[in-house]
C-alpha cells in the first residue's frame, strides 16, 4: 500500500512542473500523460522555402508550386506542371524559467529535429473549356519539440499506519531527476485547386486531411531517504519511472481562397473551417522501485485508448503583395485564429455498442485560450546573373501563442513568438534551389534552417 502511494505521489510530482491548468484538468494530465495541449502553437501555416524567406507573408502572393497550402485561389497564375520539395533542420536553444510546486526550475533547451517540412505537385488542366489549376501538398503545419532535464526537491509527508496502536507522521524529501524529450509534428495533406472567378480575381479552395505523429520520452529518477519501510526500520526508496508516448492526429477542414491580380498590387483573402483535431496516445509507463538497492516491484502500465479533441477556430488571413518593380516584391499578411472560448474535450470512457458505435464520455477542459492576431512581412528582390537568378530574401513575424504565459509571479499574459527570417537560392528556367533561415524568439528560442 505504501509503494503503491509513492508511485502515484512521484507521478504526480514528475507531472506537475509541466502542466499549466488547474483543478480537474491537472489531475487529468498528470495521471494520463506528461504531454499536454499547451505545447502545442497551433501555428497553421503553408509550406516552402521560398514562403519561410520572406517570414511566411505569402497569402497575398502565393503564385508558386506551394500555393495551395497558402491560398488557393493563387494557383490560377501558374501555367506549367511543376514539383517541389522542401527539407528542414531545427537546433533550438536557450534557457526557460518555470514555476514547478514549491520553486523555480531552469530548463536547459538542447538537440535537433528534421524532417520533411513540404512536398508539392500542381497541374493546369481545362474541364469543359475552363481553365483549372489542381495541386497535391503534403506539408509540415508546425513542429513539435522540447529537450530538456531538470532536478525537483519537494518535501511530502508520508504516514504509517499501526493498526489500532500508532499512526507515524513523516517528512521526507522527494528528490526528483527528469529528462523529457519530444520530437515531431502536425501535417496535411492538401488537395487544392484554382480558378478564375471574374475578371482580375481568382477563386480556389482546398481540402486539408491533417496527420502526423509526435514520440515523447520522459525518464525520472526518485529518491527518499530516511523512508519508513516499518515500525522502526528506515532505508532509501529508489524509483525510476519510464514513460513513452506515441501520440497520433487526424482531423480535416477547408480552405477557401480569394485572390486579385493587379497591374502592381496583389492581395489575397482565406478562410480556414473550423474543425476538431483529434489526438491518439499510446503510453507505456515503466516502474522499478528499490529499497536500499533491492528492487521490491516492477510495474509496466500500457494505455492505448487515450483521446483528446482540441476545438480548432476559425482562422481568417488577409495579404498583399506589392511590386516595387519587376524584381523586387514586398509582401504583408494578417491573420485572425479565434481560439477564445474553444474547449477540449478528453475521454474518460468508452463503451462498447456490439449494434452500432461506440459510446464515449468526455471531460470538457477549458484552456484559457486567447484569440490570435498574427503579423507577418517579407520582401524578395531578384537579382538577375549570367549564370542565373539570385533571389535575397527577408521577413519577420510576430505570432501570439493561444495557451496563456504566466511569469514567475503568476501573472498571466499572451505569449507571442517573433520570428526573423532570409534566405536566397538560384533559379535556371526549369529548376529552383532554395534555403532559407529562422531565427524564432519565444516559448523556447530556436533556429530553424530550411
Amino acid at each position: 500500500m505504501k509503494k503503491s502511494l509513492f508511485a502515484v505521489v512521484v507521478v504526480i510530482l514528475a507531472c506537475a512542473s509541466l502542466t499549466y491548468a488547474q483543478g480537474e484538468t491537472n489531475v487529468i494530465d498528470s495521471i494520463n500523460s506528461f504531454t499536454s495541449y499547451n505545447v502545442y502553437d497551433f501555428d497553421f501555416v503553408g509550406g516552402g522555402t521560398r514562403a519561410k524567406g520572406m517570414g511566411n507573408a505569402f497569402i497575398g502572393v502565393s503564385n508558386d508550386v506551394t500555393g495551395g497550402s497558402w491560398n488557393p485561389a493563387g494557383l490560377y497564375e501558374l501555367d506549367k506542371t511543376t514539383m517541389g520539395i522542401s527539407w528542414y533542420s531545427m537546433t533550438p536553444k536557450g534557457v526557460t524559467t518555470t514555476q514547478s510546486i514549491s520553486n523555480f526550475t531552469e530548463l536547459n533547451h538542447s538537440g535537433s529535429f528534421n524532417n520533411l517540412s513540404a512536398l508539392n505537385f500542381i497541374s493546369p488542366i481545362r474541364i469543359s473549356g475552363h481553365p483549372f489549376v489542381f495541386s497535391l501538398n503534403l506539408t509540415r503545419n508546425f513542429n513539435i519539440f522540447k529537450q530538456f532535464g531538470y532536478r525537483l526537491n519537494v518535501p511530502r509527508e508520508f504516514q504509517t499506519v499501526v493498526p489500532d496502536v500508532i499512526t507515524y507522521y513523516d517528512t521526507n524529501d522527494v528528490n526528483t531527476m527528469q529528462v523529457v524529450r519530444q520530437k515531431g509534428g502536425l501535417n496535411s495533406l492538401n488537395f487544392a485547386f484554382g480558378t478564375r472567378f471574374r475578371d482580375n480575381i481568382s477563386f480556389g479552395v482546398a481540402v486539408n486531411i491533417y496527420t502526423g505523429k509526435s514520440i515523447f520520452n520522459s525518464e525520472s529518477f526518485t529518491t527518499v531517504n530516511d523512508f519508513r519501510v516499518n515500525v522502526v526500520q528506515f532505508a532509501t526508496l529508489t524509483e525510476n519511472m519510464i514513460v513513452e508516448d506515441t501520440n497520433e492526429f487526424s482531423g480535416a477542414n477547408a480552405t477557401i481562397g480569394f485572390m486579385y491580380n493587379g497591374d502592381k498590387l496583389d492581395a489575397g483573402l482565406t478562410i480556414r473551417t473550423p474543425f476538431s483535431l483529434k489526438e491518439n496516445r499510446k503510453q507505456g509507463l515503466y516502474i522499478i522501485d528499490e529499497i536500499n538497492n533491492v528492487p521490491t516491484l516492477t510495474d509496466t502500465i500500457f494505455n492505448r485508448d487515450i483521446l483528446y479533441e482540441y476545438e480548432m477556430p476559425l482562422m481568417i488571413g488577409a495579404g498583399i503583395g506589392y511590386h516595387v518593380n519587376d524584381n523586387w516584391l514586398l509582401a504583408g499578411d494578417v491573420e485572425y485564429r479565434g481560439f477564445s472560448g474553444k474547449k477540449v474535450n478528453y475521454r474518460v470512457s468508452q463503451t462498447v455498442n456490439p449494434g452500432g458505435n461506440n459510446i464515449d464520455s468526455f471531460i470538457v477542459i477549458d484552456p484559457n485560450w486567447n484569440n490570435s492576431f498574427s503579423i507577418r512581412l517579407g520582401s524578395e528582390y531578384i537579382k538577375s546573373f549570367n549564370f542565373g537568378d539570385v533571389p535575397i530574401r527577408a521577413g519577420f513575424g510576430a505570432v501570439p501563442i493561444p495557451g496563456p504565459s504566466v511569469d514567475t509571479s503568476g501573472i498571466s499574459s499572451t505569449a507571442i513568438n517573433y520570428n526573423f527570417t532570409t534566405g536566397t537560392g538560384i533559379h535556371w528556367n526549369q529548376i529552383h534551389l532554395d534555403i532559407a533561415y529562422t531565427y524564432k524568439i519565444g516559448r523556447a528560442s530556436c533556429r530553424e534552417r530550411v
